[in-house]
């Protein structure tokens, strides 16, 4: 698969709605282009009300659930893979989408937009995001790779994300942004749909790290 360097966004990611965003029960697809589910100018949601969805403590674990149809899991679970279905933050806010957008992914199907910005792939059990994204040829931002920095941040959009280990963003990042870190995050609901590339964003540049990137540029 193609891959390439996803760019780095700028500006603040606002809160989300609490009733934006809905898991659903995946199945397997044999089509390499993510299905429906878009955004507009990629905002943050709002608090959510504790009765409708999972609340989480820092390290982004599940502390209380509520009947959900896509499948939770541990994330220490085995089994099948998760499938995870990817945005840009710059490709959707280029075009003005945003987070809060209830047909985001729709509209990156329409789009007809590709890797680096757009796509899908499998999560195996025991594998963070990160290294399936990178075992499918994407590259994507990263530094510490152990959940001490928010190079690597993405927004969930639909489905869930645990992170076991990590140890740099807040609980209002984790509850109120739905911000995760791919190095350490594992799926655990059968599908999961976020936007890459916001460790660049306002609300975590306190949080970032110098990056292999960063480092192989300074020494051309």
């Amino acid at each position: 698969m193609a891959s390439g360097p996803e760019s780095s966004p700028r500006g603040t990611i606002a809160p989300r709605s609490g009733s934006r965003r809905r898991s659903k029960r995946s199945t397997r697809r044999d089509s390499s282009r993510p299905s429906p589910g878009s955004k507009e100018s990629i905002s943050r949601r709002s608090p959510r009300s504790p009765t409708s969805r999972p609340r989480r403590c820092a390290t982004g674990s599940t502390t209380s659930t509520t009947s959900r149809s896509t499948r939770r899991r541990t994330w220490s679970d085995g089994g099948s893979p998760s499938t995870v279905y990817h945005l840009d933050y710059d490709a959707a806010t280029e075009r003005g989408w945003s987070t809060e957008d209830d047909d985001l992914f729709a509209k990156a199907a329409d789009a007809d937009l590709d890797l680096p910005e757009y796509g899908r792939f499998l999560v195996e059990p025991g594998e963070s995001i990160l290294e399936a994204a990178e075992r499918g040829g994407r590259s994507w931002p990263y530094a510490c790779r152990g959940g001490a920095c928010s190079n690597c941040a993405v927004v969930v959009v639909e489905g869930d994300v645990a992170m076991p280990g990590q140890s740099i963003l807040t609980d209002e990042q984790i509850r109120e942004a739905d911000a995760r870190l791919s190095c350490v995050g594992v799926p655990i609901t059968d599908e999961v749909k976020l936007v890459t590339g916001v460790g660049d964003a306002d609300d975590f540049a306190d949080l970032r790290l110098p990056s292999p990137a960063d480092d192989a540029g300074a020494s051309d």
